[in-house]
This record gives structure tokens, C-alpha cells and sequence, in this order.
């Protein structure tokens, strides 16, 4: 009777072959209508997302908020929250047993001008830790009856990069931690004006503390993540990652990512793994990537590798672009992106050498150094995500990671220069520019005459606390 029955088995094993095939369709099938399900109620869903803001695309999600924001929801589909109030935010890879797959939407102000936004599609098995400043931006007006100077830092030693006329309003983003010296946005960076001649109707405790060199990013400009490499399981579900694309018109955004410095003006598609490398594949425009003073660029259809440690952080400098697989980006889901556009096929491996080839390195402005902040002690330790199963990212509330890694001894990609055409270096003799702007009287707040060119000796600590009534800094 055994025996009957397993020649019966044989039997249909061998004249139906499609029974086991049909089965692994199914599941094809399956995979697939999980993900464009996904994908439609996101893009349903997610709509009415406004500037800064993070919206809840597809399950499953889990959102940590920052210490201190109240009113914080962001548990169910459709909920839309403000990214400065988000600490972290970890997305589910494809799961067909309970058919989820996380998906989140980003919506982020580039600029002070601009009313366009830079997007980010957040999906599968993604980690995401804000590391942008907690404050927000604050309306000002300046108050003097003359015109007010901008300086390059804060104090009246610094140079003068820009004016302000009287009643012109600007974008504070941050502040001294004596309240001294004010943080603006200026067209083509920022600047820093004294305190008491700027007016403001709005709260200025939302403005954040900063320090005098710390760079300025926009909310969600600066995050770590870390994401699944390949973990594809049919042809509709692209591998875990980030599609990052500028908007329309918008010359270069600069994004500080896993501490990577990466400047674009394009869709880009990101993906991360500590200990191994980050990704970072050009589908349309192009992007600069920079680390350890080494720029490398690449154009739509090639893809540059970041050697990452441990701790998300680069291990190294950037390797040379090269053209990436299509079958790594065709099935990205450009069509929830703002900016309707093709995926850009593989780019030529010879053009690419070229590119690289002629491409100058930059020079290191600023060596990385270890960080001598204390921590805070309302800062969250990482929590462990079964979807995820690592604990990776340590939780922070600063403008900017803290940098420990000291670059590799030799780094250059430049070709060593031609003895005998070396240009002899260049000696300026152009005098030093005013401290003050066009025809304005001296700032009266400076009690001494302005510091000469060759001394370095800082001002009295009382120059940089005149009597509001001063006319111009």
C-alpha cells in the first residue's frame, strides 16, 4: 500500500509539473502585490505632506521622538508628523508572512528662498537616526535705523560677508549660548549678526544653541542610517534604501550622511551596512561625494563605494565611480518623487576612468577631531528592532556627529605635478577689505580702533557686548 502510494506521488510529480512551479508564481505574485500596495497607500496617504514634515507611508514603522516633543504621534498609516521632532525612525523589510514592508516620506526645506522641497522615500529594512539641529528657524527684522554688518563668525575681529538694511527681515537658525550673537541665512551660506539688532516677534527659545564653528544643516540634512544591502526577494521589491531626490532648478544640496559629506543635484539612491560600505548610485543628475578631503564625482548610471566602520562612520576615502548594475535600480519607486524622471541606464566603464582621472582633489579644510562634548543625559539608548536585529545607532540631539576618526597617512588621487611646471605660488598685496560695509559710519559698539591685519590678539571680551542702542556691528 506504501509503495502504491508513492508511485502515485512520482506519478504527478512527473505529468504535472507545473504544480510545484505554480506554487513559487504565487509567491512571486504575492511579493509583488505587497509592494505596489505599499507603494499606493503611500502615495495616497502621504499627499498632504507639508514642508518638514515625515509621513507614515506603509507598516511597519517604529518613530522615537526627541526629549522634550510633546503631542508626538506617529503610529498608524497616514500620520504625519514634524521631522525636528524625530529621533529615529526604523522601517520593516518585506515580510510575507504578515505582508508588510515600511515605507516612509519625507518632505524638507532646501534653502531660504526656495518653496520647493528636497524628498526622501524611506523603504524596507531601513535604520535612521536625525542628527540636524533641535531648534527651528525664527523670523527677524533688524532693528537699527542703519545698516547692520554680517560677520563670517561672531565677533567684530570677523570679517564682514554681507549687510543689512534697516526693517529687512532674515532667517535666524541658531544662536550663542549667552544669547550674544545671532546665526542668519544668507543666500549663499550664513552669517552672524549682534543680538540686540535684531527684533523678533516670535519665541527665540526655539532657536538652537550652536557654537561658532559648527556648520548649519536644515532639518533631517544630517542623519546617520544603515540599511539591508540585497535583500530582493522578487523582481517588484527594490533592495532596502533611500531615494533622496533636489527639486526642480535647485543648483547642488549639500546632505551630511553618515558623516559623508554629499552635495546634490539629482536622485540619488542610498544604501549602508556598518563594517562594510555605503552606496551611493546617481539615477538621474549627478552628486559629489567627499570625505578626508577626496572628492569624487559621478553622473547619472554610475555608482561610488564608501567604506564605512563599525559605528556608520567612513573607513576610508571614496573609491572611484563606476557604472552600477541596472538590476540594482529598476524597480526603485521614482514615481512617488515630486520630479517625474528615468532611471538613467549603466554609464560606460571608459568614461568613468576618464572622469575620475581628470577630477582635481580637494584639499582638507579641517581635520577631524574628537569630540569633547559631554553627553546629555536625557539622550535615549538604542533600541533593538527584530526586523532589523542590530543595535546600531548611538542616540544624539547635536547638530553634528562627533568626529573620531583621523584620516588615513596618505591620501590623494591628484598626478604628481611636472617638474619645472609647477606655477611659482601667487603673493597678494590687495589690502585687507573694511570692516564695515560700503560708506557705513564704524561700528560705535567697538570701543577700541578696528584690530590691524597682522595682529592676532581677539578683541576685549566687552567688544562684543555693545549697548542695543549701537547703530551698526
Amino acid at each position: 500500500m506504501r509503495r502504491l502510494a508513492v508511485q502515485s506521488i512520482l506519478l504527478l510529480m512527473l505529468f504535472v509539473p507545473g504544480a510545484l512551479l505554480s506554487a513559487e508564481d504565487a509567491r512571486k505574485e504575492s511579493c509583488g502585490e505587497i509592494v505596489r500596495k505599499a507603494l499606493a497607500s503611500t502615495d495616497r496617504l502621504c499627499e498632504q505632506t507639508g514642508r518638514n514634515e515625515v509621513c507614515y507611508g506603509h507598516k511597519d514603522l517604529l518613530a522615537v521622538p526627541r526629549a522634550g516633543s510633546t503631542g508626538f504621534q506617529f503610529t498608524t498609516e497616514g500620520d504625519i508628523e514634524e521631522v525636528a521632532k524625530l529621533s529615529s525612525l526604523r522601517l520593516s523589510g518585506l515580510d510575507m508572512v504578515t505582508q508588510t514592508w515600511g515605507v516612509a516620506l519625507m518632505r524638507l526645506q532646501v534653502g531660504v528662498q526656495s518653496e520647493q522641497n528636497l524628498t526622501l522615500l524611506v523603504f524596507g529594512d531601513v535604520e535612521l537616526e536625525n542628527r540636524s539641529g533641535v531648534g527651528q528657524s525664527v523670523g527677524m527684522v533688524v532693528g537699527a535705523d542703519q545698516r547692520v554688518n554680517v560677520r563670517e563668525a561672531p565677533n567684530t575681529s570677523a570679517a564682514v560677508v554681507s549687510s543689512l538694511a534697516p526693517g529687512q527681515s532674515v532667517t535666524a537658525t541658531g544662536w550663542l549660548s549667552d544669547h550674544s550673537w545671532i546665526r542668519i541665512s544668507l543666500a549663499d551660506g550664513q552669517g552672524w549678526v549682534y543680538a540686540p539688532l535684531l527684533t523678533s516677534d516670535e519665541d527665540l527659545t526655539r532657536l538652537a544653541v550652536v557654537e561658532a564653528d559648527m556648520a548649519q544643516y536644515g532639518a533631517m540634512h544630517a542623519f546617520y542610517f544603515e540599511s539591508s544591502l540585497d535583500d530582493s526577494t522578487c523582481a517588484e521589491a527594490p533592495s532596502s534604501g533611500i531615494l533622496i531626490q533636489t527639486p526642480e532648478g535647485m543648483a547642488e544640496v549639500s546632505l551630511l550622511i553618515n558623516e559623508v559629506d554629499i552635495r546634490l543635484g539629482s536622485t540619488v539612491y542610498l544604501q549602508a551596512e556598518a563594517g562594510k560600505e555605503m552606496v551611493i548610485r546617481v539615477v538621474e543628475g549627478s552628486a559629489q561625494v567627499e570625505t578626508f578631503g577626496v572628492v569624487e564625482q559621478a553622473a547619472a548610471g554610475y555608482e561610488i563605494h564608501m567604506p564605512l566602520n563599525e559605528d556608520l562612520t567612513p573607513a576610508d576615502v571614496p573609491a572611484p565611480a563606476e557604472p552600477y548594475q541596472m538590476s540594482d535600480v529598476q524597480a526603485l519607486p521614482v514615481d512617488l518623487l515630486e520630479r517625474d524622471i528615468t532611471v538613467q541606464p549603466p554609464g560606460d566603464v571608459s568614461e568613468a576612468t576618464a572622469d575620475v582621472a581628470s577630477e582635481p582633489t580637494r584639499q582638507q579644510t579641517k581635520e577631524p577631531e574628537a569630540s569633547t562634548e559631554e553627553v546629555s543625559s536625557d539622550l535615549k539608548t538604542p533600541i533593538t528592532n527584530p526586523g532589523i536585529g542590530v543595535t546600531k545607532l548611538p542616540m544624539g540631539e547635536t547638530n553634528l556627529p562627533a568626529a573620531t576618526i583621523a584620516p588615513p597617512p596618505v591620501v590623494t588621487r591628484e598626478p604628481p605635478p611636472i617638474e619645472g611646471t609647477q606655477p611659482p605660488p601667487v603673493v597678494t598685496t590687495e589690502p585687507p577689505p573694511p570692516a564695515t560695509v560700503t560708506t557705513d559710519p564704524p561700528p560705535t559698539e567697538e570701543t577700541q580702533p578696528p584690530p590691524v591685519a597682522t595682529s592676532e590678539t581677539p578683541p576685549p571680551a566687552t567688544e562684543i557686548r555693545p549697548p542695543p542702542v549701537s547703530p551698526v556691528l
